[in-house]
């Protein structure tokens, strides 16, 4: 549950800024909502998921019906599959926000869940899509689509087909809908399909899928120019303001068949002639790459793409063991044999003109067990190709379903002159899909005869589709940037130390049609932010909380949705607190729609200028740029002695703020004293670390409750530090249990020893959330502890020269005996002559 617990995250934790009339409930919620968000955002530790757990049990109890409190503790119940107190938050949230369409879907799902039948599942939903005053029609058309969705599952279709009618007809452009009418249809005519289409388009005129199948129907229709245009349309509108040769292979290979249908071959050469190189492995790019370069008599560039194809089937057969004579060793699935063979065969056919190697191909194909039909094809081709008439017999019968076989007899009957019957094949062939090489084959037979092509009998019905498209939405598809406008307000133009920072988001339609929102609309409501430090490119953090807008699913012309969310968690208010000196301006960056890519994460609308908002924090000493180093010691003096008259102020936000500096100036200490942060040298003898303990001490006696857990959060950043975790024992008997709570947080958090006792006592507190948090925290420092000691003893076993290399993170290998090296062997001494007389 842990790991659940850790992994998940709330994108739209939002609050407001403090104001005088709210109660001490209200201010302590909305300090618990901030540390849960700094839980979330920042790095991994083994102190989240119980912290997370223990806050946000506390902050549903103390904000019940507070809408941010509520999606808080919505996410965490689903997250723990907790459905049925997740579904009364969500209702919570609805009656709050009656037109959010999201909250509304979140609901319903998670009321089914805790429903056990499908009787009382859809008695649950008969009850939404009847109420006419409740809820919007495209919410009461979200419960006729589960309806069907239930109805499927229990075997009835036909309720199935009748709840999604009823569905379309409160909500006519819903795209599960359509999606789902358009399924369980089992034969979907033109009709239909177009109907379908143009809807989803109405509904999302970004939809770059929608205009491709959009396309499609206009090739099939021998619309060549309009689906060329369509294809285009739907690459600008996926991928604005580049070419369409970065495509992926699939679109491009659309793309490139209906232009070459359109007999744009020159068109083709000029955008993909010199890309063959992008798309070297795919054999359907290659073999149309070659027909283009036959076609515009680019002879050599047409005989490398040859050379390219069949090296690369010739490899796939090799690789598949569909030529070896034996099962190869490895296994192979046979249907890739089969489907390796087939392809060199027709390689062999269309691109090398080789009847006689394409029959060699299709026979072995066909004796592995082949389809029956798709052979019959090939093999008939094959033959009348290499002047073998037996392979009219096996292409009539496919004439009226094949426009290959159309080509290929109308070719023979031609050669035989039999203008007759080449014409009547001609004519069958058209009444097919006019798109592909095969209507390509029949086009160029029919102009080499001079045959007049008839216009397609679906082409009037597909023209008539489209001239009904509103030329509004393909323009607010192609520049949807212009379509909306976005704005962000901070909520401070200049803060100081300890003020919050929050955000509002506005997005307004400013299109003359009314935009779908969320991530199935033409427009996401998600919008990530991101704060850098102004002047400083290396210091931005992006690991702030995501913001939702709550809107309905339609935003009408002129109308505005807004959202607000606080942004100082995370990475920005960890830099901030450390650097309670400086003055620091801040720059807010919003990014709408963002989606993941190599480069991070970009906005899908990439021309839309993100809003941006400034301000300027303020350090606790006036005038201190982040560049001075000489700094007056006794402004330092004076700006402690202005914060011990603030702790003593009659404001009890004043003295909330204190606290937070105080345990800012304490974090900055620490980091100083570790090294990771430089004081300026005129502070040296000025700064030390027991007048900022006594400052903390003041804010741990003050007679408010908030502040003396303002204050121990604001120390947890120094929990390491002896002096400060000895001030936990002003607060161990503290009447509040908000106190109390947080004094946990602060042992939670500290890695010094006698923290496990002291963890020990508060387990036994009178105050259930207190004792939760204890007996978590103390469970997980027990756990860690025995791990630690486990390895420790498991290291302390290990042989001396196995243990591991601290340095080169490796382990070190005995070194193995030193051998003395043999002295090399000389040759004995030559016996001495004999003496000679």
């Amino acid at each position: 549950m842990s790991r659940r617990l850790v992994l998940f995250l709330v994108c739209a934790v939002t609050g407001v800024g403090p104001a005088m009339a709210e109660s001490p409930s209200q201010v302590f919620s909305r300090s618990l909502r901030k540390s849960a968000q700094q839980l979330l955002v920042t790095p991994d530790s083994p102190w989240r998921a119980a912290r997370i757990l223990a806050i946000s049990e506390l902050l549903h109890e103390l904000a019940p019906n507070d809408p941010d409190s509520l999606r808080f503790w919505s996410d965490l119940c689903q997250t723990r599959q907790n459905y049925a107190l997740a579904a009364q938050a969500e209702a919570k949230l609805f009656e709050i926000r009656p037109y959010c369409h999201a909250t509304f879907n979140r609901w319903v799902d998670y009321t089914l869940q805790t429903l056990q039948t499908a009787d009382e599942r859809l008695a649950f939903l008969a009850k939404l899509s009847a109420d006419k005053t409740a809820y919007s029609p495209a919410m009461r058309a979200e419960a006729l689509l589960r309806t069907s969705e239930i109805n499927l599952r229990r075997g009835g279709k036909a309720l199935a087909l009748k709840s999604v009618e009823s569905a379309l007809h409160l909500s006519p452009y819903h795209p599960n809908a359509l999606l789902t009418r358009l399924k369980l249809t089992e034969t979907p005519d033109l009709k239909l399909r177009m109907e379908t289409m143009l809807a989803l388009y109405q509904h999302n005129p970004r939809a770059w899928w929608v205009l491709r199948s959009i396309a499609s129907e206009c090739a099939k229709a021998g619309l060549h120019k309009r689906a060329a245009t369509f294809y285009k349309h739907a690459w600008n509108t996926h991928t604005p303001k580049r070419s369409i040769n970065y495509a992926p292979p699939e679109f491009a290979n659309d793309y490139i068949s209906a232009t070459l249908d359109d007999g744009n071959a020159v068109l083709v050469n000029t955008l993909f002639g010199t890309t063959t190189s992008r798309y070297s492995r795919n054999r359907a790019f290659l073999s149309l790459m070659h027909e283009t370069f036959r076609i515009t008599g680019n002879k050599s560039r047409c005989t490398t793409t040859r050379r390219l194809l069949y090296q690369i089937h010739h490899a796939r057969l090799t690789t598949t063991g569909a030529l070896a004579k034996t099962p190869p060793k490895t296994p192979t699935s046979k249907a890739a044999r089969i489907a390796a063979l087939e392809e060199m065969a027709w390689f062999c056919l269309l691109c090398d003109e080789a009847p006689l190697e394409s029959l060699r191909y299709a026979r072995r194909a066909q004796l592995l067990g082949g389809n029956a039909k798709a052979m019959t094809l090939l093999i008939g081709c094959g033959e009348l190709k290499a002047g073998n008439s037996a392979g009219r017999g096996k292409l009539l019968p496919l004439s009226k379903t094949s426009a290959m076989a159309c080509a290929y007899l109308a070719e023979y009957y031609l050669t035989k002159d039999e203008t007759t019957r080449a014409k009547t094949m001609l004519q069958q062939g058209m009444a097919l899909p006019r798109t592909g090489r095969a209507w390509r084959k029949l086009a160029l037979i029919a102009r080499q005869q001079k045959i007049t092509t008839p216009e397609a009998k679906t082409a009037p019905a597909v023209s008539a589709f489209l001239d009904r498209l509103d030329p509004r939405l393909v323009e607010m598809g192609l520049n949807a940037e212009a379509q909306v406008e976005v704005n962000i307000k901070l909520s401070n133009i200049k803060m100081v130390v300890g003020d919050p920072l929050y955000a509002t988001v506005t997005l307004k339609n400013i299109a003359p049609l009314p935009i779908s929102l969320g991530q199935s609309g033409m427009i996401d409501t998600r919008v990530a932010l991101r704060v850098n430090i102004q002047n400083r490119d290396s210091l931005v953090f992006s690991n702030v909380p995501m913001l939702i807008l709550n809107a309905p699913l339609y935003l009408q012309p002129g109308d505005t949705v807004l959202g607000k969310i606080r942004l100082d968690p995370g990475g920005i208010s960890t830099y901030l607190t450390a650097n309670p000196l400086r003055r620091i301006p801040l720059v807010v960056h919003s990014l709408l729609s963002p989606t993941p890519s190599r480069r991070g994460v970009t906005s899908a609308l990439p021309s839309l200028q993100p809003a941006i908002g400034q301000t300027t924090r303020f350090g606790l000493l006036p005038n201190v740029e982040s560049t001075i180093d000489f700094l007056p010691a006794e402004s330092y003096i004076k700006g402690i002695t202005l914060l011990q008259s603030v702790q003593r102020s009659k404001s009890l936000a004043s003295r909330i703020r204190a606290a937070r500096q105080v345990g800012s100036l304490l974090c900055w200490l620490g980091k100083v004293k570790a090294k990771r942060q430089t004081m300026p040298r005129t502070l040296k003898d000025a700064v030390q670390l027991q007048p900022l303990v006594n400052l903390a001490r003041v804010s741990l006696q003050d007679t408010s409750p908030l502040v003396r857990a303002e204050m121990l959060v604001a120390l947890q950043p120094s929990a390491d530090e002896p002096k400060i975790l000895s001030l936990t024992g002003l607060v161990f008997e503290d009447p509040s249990p908000w106190v109390r709570f947080r004094a946990v947080e602060l042992l939670g958090v500290s890695t010094l020893k006698g923290c496990e006792s002291m963890l020990a006592m508060f387990a036994k507190d009178s105050d259930a959330h207190v004792r939760r948090l204890a007996e978590l925290l103390l469970r997980q420092k027990t756990n860690a502890a025995k791990a630690k000691a486990e390895a420790d003893k498991a290291k302390a076993a290990m042989p001396k020269e196995y243990k591991p290399n601290p340095l080169l993170g490796t382990t070190k290998l005995p070194e193995l005996p030193k051998v003395a090296k043999p002295k090399p062997a000389t040759d004995p001494k030559p016996a001495a002559k004999p003496a000679t007389k």
